[in-house]
């Protein structure tokens, strides 16, 4: 594994979500951009959401990240995206007009929804000097402090 990311919530600065107190009832007040992972559309949140005996409305399904930061960032909508928090780097980059709020779970229950991220090579190029230089690029890159 290189690395784990937490999601964050993603919104225009304009949101009216951001003028009300940030908790699960303001998350879930808003429809959502869903991810889907790998042809499914449910990831952990959902599992941990109705754990709570909650659900999202999803109203857009994309298949990215970068996708759904764009569609957040359209006016005329109050759609929120999840997406990780290395996200910050595309946001500045595209210059979006995008915040960043965290998800409103307990601690323990943001660990459930912490993504991985691997990447797999075969094991006798383990200590291939170029495997190890991109596998420490890439840890290196979205793992610095923002």
């Amino acid at each position: 594994m290189l690395f784990t990311d937490l999601p964050q919530v993603w919104l225009r600065a304009d949101h009216p979500a951001l003028s009300e107190e940030w908790n699960l009832e303001t998350f879930l007040r808003y429809p959502h951009i869903n991810i889907s992972w790998e042809q499914i559309d449910t990831w952990a949140l959902d599992d941990v959401l109705q754990d709570l005996g909650h659900k999202r409305t999803v109203a857009l399904t994309l298949p990215g990240f970068e996708q759904s930061l764009f569609m957040a960032a359209q006016p005329d909508h109050h759609m929120l995206a999840t997406a990780p928090r290395y996200c910050h780097h595309y946001n500045r980059q595209h210059q979006l007009p995008l915040v960043s709020r965290p998800l409103p779970l307990e601690p323990q229950l943001l660990e459930k929804v912490r993504v991985p991220f691997v990447l797999l090579w075969h094991k006798r190029n383990s200590y291939n000097p170029k495997i190890v230089w991109l596998r420490e690029a890439l840890k290196r890159l979205y793992t610095d402090p923002l």
